[in-house]
């Protein structure tokens, strides 16, 4: 498949024709559509990329792009229904899906169409939607943007910038190195939290659905009235040994706020008091998992 773009390529590109409901209420319709996904041997960013596909009927070309990919995940509770996740990078791993299609009503394909003759990933002329912050900052692409509060977040593999952007209001605590552990994230979303931490080369890992007593962002503000601007990344966070930052997202802004570890000033010290019990709690269940020799 061709590409435009170094590093990312097209993969198992297939189309097909078919008539139905087409999820339409009334009537018979019909679907021309191109699936496939974006693969890479390593990680890119999506921001201005786009897939473009080419039809072609009596001599004539057809072409339209696709200029963001979403996956569509099912709902744990209603089987019928599906969240879409917005993916604004491909890694190794986790291909990115590519999704075209034109539904009109009846029992035959969009005509002008006729055959998909090539499909090819490119760089957009134009921005397709205004990522850029305050100040003309550059946007930072999420791994995966979640549009339902039920999507199933993996301790073990979350992207900290990538939760912290559906809640209305998302916060991070970051531990800094101390002792055998490289760093520690704590994140409170809406209804869970979601705990990892790195020791000497290992991932622990936890989550829960325990409701945490957050801080009030505007008890943060105060300590902090230089708010950051929102496309700041939390994973440009990175607390000296000793030092944890608590992260605020919300209203558009991001705030920092650093204190000494072991030492959580009173607006933060019921989410700092909940760091220490999910880490003992991690701990003990990696170390029962995974004894000693």
């Amino acid at each position: 498949m061709l590409s435009d773009v170094p590093r990312v390529r097209l993969d198992s590109m297939v189309w097909r024709v078919h008539t139905g409901h087409e999820s339409q209420e009334f009537g018979t319709w019909t679907s021309w559509g191109v699936v496939g996904r974006i693969v890479s041997d390593t990680i890119v960013s999506l921001l201005g990329v786009g897939a473009e596909i080419i039809g072609a009927r009596d001599s004539v070309l057809f072409r339209d792009t696709v200029s963001s990919f979403v996956d569509m995940h099912p709902d744990p509770i209603f089987s019928q229904v599906y969240h879409g996740i917005g993916l604004e990078r491909v890694r190794p791993g986790r291909s990115v899906p590519v999704r075209y299609s034109v539904v009109v009503y009846g029992s035959a394909p969009a005509t002008e169409w006729g055959c998909p003759v090539l499909a090819r990933v490119i760089r957009l002329p134009i921005a397709v939607r205004d990522t850029a912050g305050r100040g003309g900052v550059a946007p930072v692409p999420h791994d995966e943007t979640p549009r339902s509060p039920f999507y199933q977040w993996d301790p073990w593999t979350f992207d900290l910038d990538s939760a912290l952007t559906y809640p209305p209001t998302a916060i991070a605590l970051i531990d800094g190195a101390h002792a055998d552990t490289a760093q520690s994230e704590l994140i409170v979303l809406r209804d869970k939290t979601l705990f990892r931490e790195r020791i000497m080369g290992a991932v622990v890992a936890d989550s829960s659905r325990a409701t945490v007593e957050a801080p009030s962002p505007i008890a943060v503000a105060r300590q902090d009235s230089r708010p950051q601007n929102v496309n700041r990344a939390a994973r440009d966070v990175h607390p000296r040994p000793g030092q944890t930052t608590l992260f605020v997202r919300t209203g558009g802004f991001s705030y920092t706020w650093q204190y000494p570890t072991g030492a959580p000033p009173p607006t933060a010290a019921r989410l700092d008091s909940t760091l220490q019990v999910i880490r003992r709690r991690a701990r003990e269940r990696a170390s029962r998992t995974n004894p000693a020799p």
